[in-house]
């Protein structure tokens, strides 16, 4: 395995150029989560500088709180047992998308992440207890089992193997990381939409809810007051090409989508 660990194209400089190019990448998948809860067209999406900023801020932030996390967990497990912290590791971002399912959608949605957690980590963490029997230590166990893995797999040439040779594996744990920190992203732009309580409202007939505004661009749709319920097509308003139109900040919130 120690032949898979060359590559490391994925430099601390590349990953630092990167972040403004993540933070509009997060920006976006943010604003996803809302289009997907008010059901408009994510090619209406408009991503600013703002956005950019905040989304690259936050991002270098939360890096650096789960680094901190993730090296007091490592600091926590003595050196005769770094096999068994590298496969907690490994674990700690499906953990992380159950647990934020879980406090976001409950049980019914957050099982699912569940059942994959417990089949990944089976041959994972408790294989390695019956088929690594000469070895002393836990620790050792996990290591062995996943040596001799990859030797299986070296030595039938499997596609597995040849991707880890030729990106390394830290680069391609790197990129599955950040692509499931972007749904949880999106994820929380859902929730955010769904709890929003303060909505601009317009006074026509029948009244209008403005759900997103993109520069000059207002994306409105029908809504029941007394119900909450957004209903009807998705309309766009452009003061640019409409002119000047009245807005009122109500709580009106939270809105729900009719079904």
């Amino acid at each position: 395995m120690d032949e898979t660990k060359k590559y490391g194209w994925i430099t601390e400089g590349l990953i630092l150029a990167l972040i403004p190019v993540l933070g509009y990448f997060f920006a976006f998948q943010y604003e996803a989560g809302y289009a997907t809860y008010f059901k408009y067209p994510k090619e209406l999406i408009l991503i600013g500088l703002p956005q950019i900023v905040i989304a690259t801020i936050t991002l270098w932030t939360g890096s650096i709180v789960i680094f901190m996390f993730v090296e007091s967990i490592i600091m926590m497990i003595p050196k005769t047992q770094r096999g068994l912290s590298d496969g907690i590791i490994k674990f700690l971002p499906l953990l992380g998308f159950f647990v934020g399912f879980l406090l976001v959608y409950g049980w019914g949605r957050a099982w699912p992440f569940l059942f994959v957690f417990v089949m990944i980590g089976i041959p994972e963490f408790i294989l390695p207890l019956f088929t690594q029997k000469d070895k002393k230590t836990y620790s050792e166990k996990i290591e062995a089992d996943w040596d001799s893995e990859w030797r299986l797999r070296e030595s039938k040439d499997a596609f597995s193997w040849r991707l880890v040779k030729l990106v390394g594996h830290k680069n391609i744990v790197l990129v599955i990381n950040i692509f499931i920190a972007a749904q949880l992203v999106q994820t929380a732009g859902e929730v955010v939409a769904s709890r929003q309580m303060r909505f601009f409202t317009m006074s026509n007939s029948p009244e209008k809810v403005v759900l997103r505004i993109y520069d000059d661009k207002f994306i409105c749709a029908d809504f029941d007051r007394k119900t909450k319920t957004v209903w009807g097509d998705r309309l766009i308003f452009d003061s640019k090409e409409q002119g000047t139109f009245n807005l009122k900040l109500e709580s009106i919130g939270p809105l729900v989508m009719k079904k």
